[in-house]
């Protein structure tokens, strides 16, 4: 694969990196593939204190389903990271995921969460989050719908 880092100006820096994966199954069941695969980012800051993020990718994942050997999973998400005063911080993010699977099932997950977070010391830092996600399928076992609600801790050096 091939990869770069691009800083332009103070405020705007991003990675883009692309490469091509190949699978070659022993089981004669199973069938071969082969994907280009990527990832990238864009990471804007609009203010000292606020930074907007951009990125997607393509992968070639494994799968634990018996009727198929691979994944091609697509990804577009954005993030928001704001503080509101040196100890306050928001931060926002939605993504949507795209799982072709080679037998011909399809999932498309679409996910959203907002956080905050609290920094009670320079060292230590706790936080709360809400996050939801749904997936849609042409398999309708696989669908789901989920909350998920967080609290964090965070200790450093």
């Amino acid at each position: 694969g091939l990869g770069v880092n691009v800083e332009a100006g103070g405020r705007t820096d991003g990675s883009l990196f692309v490469g091509k994966t190949d699978k070659d199954l022993d089981d004669p069941s199973l069938t071969d593939g082969s994907a280009t695969t990527y990832r990238g980012r864009i990471r804007y800051a609009l203010k000292p204190y606020s930074t907007i993020q951009l990125y997607a990718g393509q992968t070639f994942e494994e799968t634990t389903q018996v009727s198929a050997s691979f994944i091609e999973s697509t990804v577009y998400g954005a993030r928001l990271d704001h503080a509101l005063s040196e100890r306050w911080s928001l931060n926002a993010r939605a993504s949507f995921i795209e799982d072709d699977f080679n037998d011909g099932r399809r999932d498309d997950v679409t996910h959203y969460g907002v956080g905050v977070r609290y920094g009670m010391y320079r060292w230590l830092s706790v936080g709360a989050s809400y996050a939801w996600s749904e997936r849609t399928s042409n398999l309708s076992d696989a669908e789901y719908t989920d909350e998920i609600f967080g609290i964090s801790v965070t200790a450093s050096r």
